[in-house]
């Protein structure tokens, strides 16, 4: 599994209400940066959101772990659990 959706999914986890994919990427981001001093600064939260929306968002929908609209760039985690992942 990619950094980036283990990343996204601990955010997920701490969140219970629907969010957009900017702020999910804004949180990545600091996320990121606070776990790896070595984090590619050139790494913008746009390209960050960009590949939330095109990789990581749609394989956890397809997996059933999350709602993900796609249109309208919206994550509902209200089913969303890490326990329920193990």
């Amino acid at each position: 599994m990619s950094d980036r959706r283990r990343v996204a999914l601990a955010i997920l986890d701490e969140r219970t209400e629907l969010l957009g994919i900017d702020e999910l990427a804004v949180a990545v981001a600091k996320r990121e940066a606070e776990n790896d001093a070595e984090v590619d600064e050139g790494v913008s939260v746009e390209r960050i959101a960009i590949t939330l929306h095109h990789t990581h968002l749609p394989r956890m929908a397809d997996a059933d772990v999350i709602d993900y609209d796609p249109q309208n760039g919206r994550i509902d985690p209200s089913g969303f659990s890490l326990d329920s992942l193990c």
